[in-house]
């Protein structure tokens, strides 16, 4: 584990840059009246964002984007920026799974960007192709399949219990206890329910154990892997499924909330620990993932380390789990802002 107590230049593996103008290109602001918590969090990381890097120097533009009109590209083109701070994650936000198309749309304006090229946010976006992947690398996920209404009998090739998730969300979007299922009609009845007659949806072995997540900033022989943190479940889980449902995450009044508890660091043994890193710095390799990622972990009763899911491009919000556990390792909010910025620059191979 590599305990960052300050973000200098020596401790953070990175160089801090020279003056750099930085556009921010944002999917929420005060314009967009909305009770969506998700829309209200990214308006506030924007600003956050934008004010972090202002005290450390740098000369900062907010672009909102907004997929049906396009300005954000002319606004890009107009600001020349010596890099694009990427906060957009549209899965939940305008309509599923564009995150990979304002990727890609960065990369024919030529320019630089913070943050994962489209192939990895495709692969990480799309539930079933992030497994094949980590399957195909022999990284430990459960087994999964497949599921639709017309299709339950894969069941047999899952195992039962089983948690029943769609194949483009995160957030825990479509998540609650129901997800899990203990039985075939279980299954059939859920399927049912979310209308998932002419859609798939990832059915994966629901592993019974603690819930850790990993996370890491920087890119390659840089990479700082941060303290792991582990949530546990309280009183309003007691004979339910132990996941982390849609309240849970973004319902801050309710028992869901209050009782799924961050722990940070986790209590790790140290082969524990050590299993653990090994797993994050594979899937952050196999997907190719930059400057900063998420791996949501089980660890079953056996000590059995088991990838759940892989986020390119996690939430960077200030109460979010990411900048929560680099706070603990000892970087600031700036620190945490500016060693992504900086990161991706020197990717790029910016000169300080």
């Amino acid at each position: 584990m590599n305990h960052i107590k300050s973000c200098d230049s020596s401790k953070c593996n990175t160089r801090v840059l020279s003056t750099k103008r930085v556009l921010i290109l944002h999917q929420g602001d005060e314009s967009l009246a909305t009770d969506n918590p998700m829309i209200q969090h990214a308006a506030m990381t924007s600003e956050d964002i934008a004010g972090s890097l202002e005290r450390r120097g740098k000369r900062v533009t907010r672009v909102l984007l907004q997929p049906e009109a396009l300005q954000f590209a002319q606004a890009i083109v107009k600001a020349q920026p010596d890099i694009v701070f990427n906060l957009c994650d549209l899965g939940a936000f305008y309509c599923e799974r564009l995150e990979p198309h304002v990727v890609a749309a960065l990369e024919l304006l030529r320019v630089d960007y913070t943050g994962s090229d489209a192939l990895t946010l495709s692969l990480t976006d799309d539930k079933v192709l992030c497994k094949r992947l980590l399957t195909s690398y022999g990284i430990p996920t459960p087994p999964f399949a497949l599921a639709s209404a017309k299709r339950p009998e894969v069941l047999h090739d899952v195992g039962l219990p089983a948690i029943c998730k769609p194949i483009d969300q995160h957030n825990s979007v479509g998540v609650d206890f129901d997800s899990v299922v203990y039985s075939s009609q279980a299954l059939q009845a859920r399927l049912d329910s979310v209308g998932a007659e002419n859609s798939h949806w990832l059915l994966e072995r629901y592993i019974e154990g603690r819930e850790i997540i990993g996370a890491f900033l920087g890119n390659g022989p840089d990479r700082v892997v941060l303290p792991f943190e582990e949530i546990v479940f309280g009183q309003h889980f007691e004979g339910k499924p132990k996941v982390l449902t849609w309240d849970s995450k973004w319902a801050e009044e309710s028992d869901a909330c209050k009782d799924s508890r961050p722990v940070i660091p986790a209590d790790l043994d140290q082969g524990l620990q050590r299993r653990l890193t090994e797993a994050l710095l594979a899937v952050a390799d196999a997907f190719r993932i930059r400057e900063y990622g998420r791996v949501d972990f089980r660890v079953d009763r056996d000590g059995g380390v088991w990838v759940i899911d892989v986020n390119a491009n996690p939430d960077v919000g200030r109460d979010a789990g990411l900048f929560k556990m680099a706070n603990y390792a000892g970087y600031s909010y700036e620190d945490f802002v500016e060693a992504i910025v900086d990161a991706a620059l020197v990717r790029y191979g910016h000169s300080a």
